[in-house]
């Protein structure tokens, strides 16, 4: 199975806005332009206050993306 890192971010942003803690999440967003033209994978969390992270994602499978986005939010 082909693992489409941009559709994990989507429904990984729609689970975490229905929690109380990250009700207040604008975005989780998959930068496949950095991974075309660096080699490098970010994804961009953004909420509401204007608070943004970055999670470096090179060469995660599915599970370690989600993983590593936990750990930093």
């Amino acid at each position: 199975m082909e693992e489409s890192k941009s559709s994990i971010c989507h429904h990984l942003y729609n689970a975490l806005k229905c929690t109380r803690e990250h009700e207040d999440i604008s975005y989780v967003k998959y930068d496949q332009r950095l991974a075309d033209e660096t080699g490098d994978e970010i994804v961009h969390i953004g909420y509401k206050n204007g608070h943004k992270i970055d999670v470096d994602v090179t060469a995660d499978s599915g599970i370690a993306l989600i993983r590593d986005i936990l750990k930093r939010i």
